[in-house]
């Protein structure tokens, strides 16, 4: 990695955190000096435009999380998505002619839907990416 895009903060002590954004920020922690606990949080933002496309990752969260717990919050993050882009076409409803374009909206909703199912299906087949140890 270039040694100009690396930024190792100064942490003072207990009580201070790290907040970073992006879902592929490469990062990692150092070893605690002595025992102690250590929490990680991750947080996971969708944009208020439900149009934009979900970069979630669930094939790597389900491989690194307690399984119960990444797949139904991936279940409820996707339907959550659908309910909004449904409520969003029927907050924006018009009256129309144009047959096909109703009919691919429905295509596109199915699609992310049957994409889920395969997701959540194929969960665990995936290899965890990561940049190593060293």
């Amino acid at each position: 990695m270039d040694p100009g895009k690396i930024v190792a903060p100064d942490m003072p002590g207990p009580g201070y955190a790290v907040l970073q954004q992006g879902n592929m920020v490469v990062h990692r922690a150092k070893g605690l000096r002595e025992a102690g606990e250590r929490i990680t949080m991750v947080n996971g933002y969708v944009p208020r435009d439900i149009s934009f496309p979900d970069f979630s990752r669930f094939d790597q969260l389900y491989l690194v999380d307690p399984k119960d717990v990444a797949a139904s919050e991936y279940t409820r993050h996707m339907s959550w998505m659908v309910r909004e882009r449904l409520n969003a076409d029927l907050s924006d409803f018009a009256f129309s002619e144009d047959k096909d374009a109703m009919a691919d909206r429905f295509e596109q909703l199915a699609e992310l839907m049957a994409t889920t199912a395969k997701e959540l299906r194929e969960a665990g087949s995936a290899k965890v990416e990561h940049f190593g140890d060293g």
